[in-house]
């Protein structure tokens, strides 16, 4: 039988790190991830196998976000419980799908079954549920505003102005899923990975780099399968775009570099200066997935999905930018500095 101690320490080492998670993160989340990722273990499920079914569950969740609502119900009768129920049931699939995201990178450090692919699968997983998503509640919008006209005193609009709404809708939600969604999770998790190699209780970093990744493509077989040359190339242009977003974290990195041989060969007061610095960063959060989970179900239960495309983009856009400028800013202090 396994010790709760052992349990503990199995826990701790499928954690990359405790300290970037908040309570919830880590008590709800991340153990329940660790469950599942000790029981797939067992079994011997391999990681991707957890990242594809996350994938499934969160892009699954489409149909009951554009089903139904409080407000129009679902179906021809317009059964507002139905339309709740719908919404409560995409919701809970949306959490799970973030926990078994949360699980593989918990099964690969159990079972030490890391791989390139796989990392690039996680990366991508977030996508693969968010643009569905995204697609479906426009066309939701689309099929049903009464309500947001008759806000405006416009009780019956006419197709054309229903048309031109449904398209300065899509318009936003492409805007919100790839320069919002897409790019802010994109610097979320290289801010991510960034701070890892500063910390001392990290288990391992997975930050990759673009001429790394691109040597690595170019030295594919011949008769490497076509979808891993496609998942690595759109993997590299992911990381030329976290690059490109951080000029002053580049030449901070590649000054370390220079001075001390490696990252990790930096002095230890440095270390924990550039720690704490980046701590306070990635707990704030603007970037990650918990505040843009909370404006969905809050947005989508209230009725009015528009308004979370007008959150992820003013606010959590503003937010991502103040991270931005702020990190940039004391990177190119401490390269001064060097």
């Amino acid at each position: 039988m396994v010790s709760k101690k052992s349990m503990n320490e199995q826990f701790l080492a499928s954690m990359k790190s405790t300290e970037v998670c908040s309570w919830f993160e880590l008590n709800v989340m991340r153990r329940t991830g660790f469950y599942l990722a000790w029981f797939a273990n067992k079994l011997g499920i391999h990681p991707n196998a957890v990242t594809i079914l996350s994938m499934i569950l969160g892009a699954g969740s489409t149909y009951f976000y554009m089903s139904g609502s409080w407000y129009y119900g679902y179906g021809e009768q317009g059964d507002k419980l139905m339309g709740v129920a719908f919404n409560v049931i995409a919701i809970g699939m949306l959490f799970w799908a973030d926990v078994l995201d949360n699980t593989d990178g918990q099964l690969a450090r159990l079972s030490g079954k890391r791989s390139r692919v796989g990392r690039i699968l996680d990366g991508a997983a977030g996508f693969v549920w968010m643009i569905p998503i995204y697609l479906g509640l426009a066309w939701r919008i689309y099929q049903h505003h009464s309500m947001e006209f008759g806000w405006f005193g416009i009780d019956h609009p006419t197709p054309t102005l229903s048309a031109i709404y449904g398209i300065a809708v899509l318009v936003l939600v492409f805007y919100s899923g790839f320069a919002g969604c897409g790019g802010q999770q994109r610097v979320g998790d290289y801010y991510m990975q960034v701070h890892l190699l500063f910390s001392k209780e990290a288990n391992g970093t997975e930050l990759d780099r673009s001429e790394q990744q691109q040597q690595a493509y170019d030295q594919l077989p011949e008769d490497s399968k076509w979808w891993e040359r496609l998942f690595m190339k759109n993997y590299i242009n992911y990381t030329k775009k976290q690059e490109r977003t951080t000029p002053k974290l580049q030449k901070l990195l590649a000054k370390l570099e220079e001075k001390y041989g490696s990252v990790s060969n930096m002095p230890e007061d440095l270390r924990r200066r550039l720690h704490d610095y980046s701590l306070p960063i990635i707990h704030l959060d603007f970037t990650g997935f918990s505040y843009r989970a909370l404006s969905l179900a809050f947005f989508v239960l209230i009725d009015f999905p528009l308004g979370h495309f007008l959150f992820e983009t003013i606010v959590l856009g503003c937010g991502t930018l103040y991270t931005i400028k702020k990190h940039e800013a004391f990177c190119e202090k401490v390269t001064r500095e060097l």
